[in-house]
């Protein structure tokens, strides 16, 4: 317990400048804001703060950063199309992985 309450301070000053950034980018709340990017943008600035103790400025540039966000969607298309592509081999390759894989509904 006393781990998590020592990341109390690096989670607080995030939730503040979130709440702080949604006022600025809402004009005070009179306008909308698109709220698809945010808990990202939120999330890696708490894991900037908690690993490195440092902001990482999403939040503060409203961007994806050096397009960090965008990279690891990339990478983890890609690893989901070699994990597939892996069990379609070997599903084929080994009839008894293949039954047990129709049996369970999987790539059948």
């Amino acid at each position: 317990m006393t781990a998590f309450s020592e990341l109390e301070p690096h989670v607080a000053r995030c939730v503040q400048q979130f709440i702080e950034r949604l006022r600025e980018v809402s004009d005070g709340g009179s306008r909308s804001v698109d709220m698809s990017a945010w808990p990202h943008w939120f999330t890696f600035d708490v894991l900037g703060e908690v690993h490195f103790s440092r902001n990482l400025g999403f939040m503060r540039t409203g961007t994806d950063v050096d397009n960090n966000i965008a990279l690891i969607d990339a990478v983890s298309q890609y690893g989901s199309l070699v994990r597939l592509c892996f069990i379609l081999f070997f599903r084929d390759c080994y009839p008894l992985l293949g039954t047990l894989l129709s049996r369970k509904g999987a790539f059948a």
